[in-house]
């Protein structure tokens, strides 16, 4: 019964959405989230020393995006006026937790990524396939807004071999296929992802705001494919962990 209520309003909200043209922009907060009492042990101090030097850092853990998206495409950026360089800022390089710029057509199934390793700037470009998300009818609040529970395991972009689970939660009350940094394709809007120590938290949506919104690719940067581009950035991942041995051993 309600497996049958949920694709109810489900329908229900794709039908309404369909008579409309939506656009607007949802504010995300990214943060990665810091292990206490791993960061105490490491640095050989106290656990409410260690607290206080994350809460001393909390600008550098903590960035804020910008997610603007019609009914087909998206994009999404960090908020220049808080683009600081995060903790181990070689290391972010390669994570690539975030890009500077990604531009997803979901009607083309077409995403652009702006981005760099080690000052190279690359814009990535792939053919999208609809992420695997396994759908729950576990719900609970964000804010204002229901939301529901989907799941997915995604490939580790620094080993070949590793999986990472990604949980998301999404809101009906939004029906568009959006989300931040690379993650899409549930049936609304999704306003938290967690993987790993990291997090995305949609901290406020404005719906068909009184100034249009133009979403454009980018376009900047030496043209590459996904995959290509994963390889090099394992490559220079491995170059980058072999030097801070060679340092570490001085």
């Amino acid at each position: 019964m309600k497996k049958l209520l949920y694709l109810f309003f489900l329908l229900v909200h794709i039908t309404m959405f369909s008579q409309k043209e939506y656009q607007g922009k949802a504010i995300y907060i990214y943060k990665e989230i810091v292990d206490i009492d791993n960061l105490a042990k490491t640095n050989k101090v106290s656990k409410q020393e260690a607290k206080q030097l994350v809460e001393n850092m909390k600008h550098l853990l903590e960035k804020k995006y910008i997610l603007s998206f019609n009914k087909t495409s998206s994009i999404y950026k960090q908020e220049v006026a808080l683009a600081k360089p995060s903790i181990g800022k070689g290391q972010g390089g390669f994570a690539g937790n975030n890009p500077d710029v990604l531009y997803k057509n979901i009607q083309e199934k077409k995403s652009f990524e702006g981005t760099e390793i080690m000052g190279k700037r690359f814009l990535v470009y792939e053919d999208l396939e609809k992420p695997n998300w396994e759908l729950t009818n576990e719900t609970r609040q964000i804010g204002n807004y229901t939301v529901y529970k989907a799941t997915m395991l995604k490939k580790s972009n620094i080993t070949e071999s590793e999986k990472i689970l990604v949980t998301a939660w999404y809101t009906l009350q939004f029906p568009v296929s959006h989300g931040p940094a690379e993650y899409w394709g549930l049936p609304g809007l999704i306003l938290e992802i967690n993987y790993g120590n990291y997090q995305f938290l949609c901290s406020e949506i404005v719906l068909n705001p009184s100034k249009e919104i133009k979403i454009e690719k980018p376009s900047r940067g030496e043209k590459i494919e996904r995959e290509d581009y994963i390889k090099l950035k394992r490559k220079k991942w491995l170059e980058y962990l072999e030097s801070r041995k060679k340092t570490s051993k001085n």
